[in-house]
């Protein structure tokens, strides 16, 4: 961690942009499980888009949305397909629209959730630096809403995430971890891979081991922001948290010897590094548990103290640096107090992981001005 911490300070190889006649086609796929409200709000945002509208076009795929919601949504561009699943799931969702791209002449698919918000250039920016060989990017997924002390934590563990495990990682030469958004497929692997795919939870943790076993190259672009709203309570974060801890486990017991493997015979270093960071644990987790040890070690086992104290040392420095310089002013240090309540709340997350991995769990999402209680 604090490796690739250190690496994310280097900058990015910047494209300068400059006019193109050549506009790619895109197709964006946005699962909509209930939240009306929030659907309606995010597309009316996501068509202010400073691209051709011809090239691109808004797929939602409702799943439990309100009959008027759907009506409403089909008098807007957007394609609307209806759909009530038995059994939900994010990745189910993306799949129903494998016909309108199969038909369509889309060079590149993304992957929005349901509040994600597109900056302007959004488009644009992927359009001018997308070439032939690129299969998948995960651009720079961020906060929309700083309004709870939860949402501050979680904005910033996002972004420690993006700067260790995407940017840090790219920089070493190493594939970029995803996030389940902000995801953008070429054409092809979407039409021949993604459909075989059958996660319920952990999707994005599902393409990451394929991709890593096809010694696929995961692009990280920094500088395209997709705004995306983070959790305001602690509820909301811990079954965040539950979903994202029984996904990692799961393909961590499925691909530790398979990855270790084909690093040895094959050098496959991207997938038995992907795998690795799946033994990771969550950030607040591990600075809770170095902090305890630090503490614990000084008054208990002198001789351990040492070794506790460099632990401690380093993991924060991995999160300090690889902490934006905006989130450096006190109305953000003052949501640090609630960090160990939120390490109970991880804590007490993982003694729920089973079977997690096997149900659809969504996030709650609210919009714009909503009162949280």
């Amino acid at each position: 961690m604090l490796i690739c911490s250190i690496a994310s300070c280097f900058p990015q190889k910047r494209i300068n942009y400059t006019s193109s006649n050549f506009y790619r086609k895109f197709a964006i796929i946005v699962p909509a499980y209930k939240n009306d409200k929030v659907i309606k709000e995010s597309l009316i945002d996501n068509f202010k888009i400073d691209y051709p509208k011809d090239f691109y076009k808004i797929i939602i795929v409702g799943d439990h949305l309100q009959p008027e919601t759907i009506e409403e949504l089909k008098q807007t561009q957007a394609e609307v397909l209806d759909m009530h699943f038995e059994h939900s799931a994010k990745l189910r969702c993306v799949k129903m629209a494998y016909d309108i791209v199969k038909d369509g002449e889309y060079d590149y698919i993304v992957v929005l959730d349901i509040d994600n918000v597109m900056e302007t250039s959004y488009l644009h920016k992927l359009n001018q630096k997308l070439t032939g060989n690129v299969v998948i990017v995960q651009t720079h997924r961020t906060a929309k809403n700083l309004d709870t002390s939860v949402s501050i934590l979680d904005a910033i563990s996002e972004e420690i995430n993006n700067a260790i495990f995407r940017k840090g990682m790219q920089n070493l030469g190493l594939h970029s971890a995803l996030i389940g958004s902000g995801i953008v497929f070429r054409r092809d692997y979407f039409l021949n891979k993604l459909m075989g795919f059958k996660s319920v939870g952990g999707f994005d943790k599902e393409i990451e081991v394929e991709i890593g076993k096809e010694n696929l190259f995961a692009y990280y672009f920094d500088d395209i922001m997709l705004y995306d709203e983070k959790t305001r309570l602690f509820s909301e974060f811990q079954s965040q948290r539950r979903r994202w801890v029984s996904a990692q486990l799961f393909y961590l017991r499925k691909n530790l010897l398979q990855s270790l493997w084909a690093l040895v015979s094959k050098g496959n270093i991207h997938y038995f590094n992907k795998i690795l960071q799946f033994m990771l644990l969550p950030r607040v987790l591990m600075l809770g548990i170095t902090t305890i040890l630090f503490v614990f070690n000084f008054f208990f086992f002198h001789h351990l103290f040492k070794l506790a104290s460099i632990s401690f040392g380093i993991t924060i420095a991995a999160l300090v640096i690889a902490v934006p310089f905006k989130f450096y002013k006190l109305k953000y240090f003052k949501a640090l107090i609630h960090v160990p309540f939120l390490f109970l709340t991880v804590l007490k997350s993982l003694t729920k992981l089973k079977g997690a991995n096997r149900n659809f769990i969504p996030t709650p999402h609210h919009t714009k001005g909503e009162d949280i209680k």
